[in-house]
C-alpha cells in the first residue's frame, strides 16, 4: 500500500465512509528490500490508524500482515 492510498484509506475510515467490517493492510511479500519497507506502515502508520479507527464504529476486525510495526 502506498503512502497516498493509505493516507486516503484513513480519511474514508475516520468519516465513516469505509463501512467494511474487516480491514487487511498487507504489505504483500516475504522479502525485506526498500520497496517492501516503504509500503509498511510501521509504527507511525499504526498509531495513524488506531486514531482513525476510533471514529469509525463499523469496522471489527483488523489484520496487519507483515506489518513492521514494534
Amino acid at each position: 500500500m502506498k503512502k497516498r492510498e493509505f493516507k486516503q484509506l484513513l480519511k474514508q475510515i475516520k468519516n465513516n465512509s469505509f463501512t467494511e467490517n474487516k480491514l487487511e493492510i498487507i504489505s504483500g511479500s516475504y522479502e525485506f528490500n526498500e520497496e517492501i519497507h516503504n509500503n509498511r506502515i510501521g509504527d507511525e502508520g499504526a498509531i495513524l490508524l488506531s486514531q482513525a479507527l476510533v471514529k469509525n464504529s463499523h469496522i471489527k476486525i483488523v489484520k496487519l500482515i507483515f506489518q513492521n510495526i514494534k
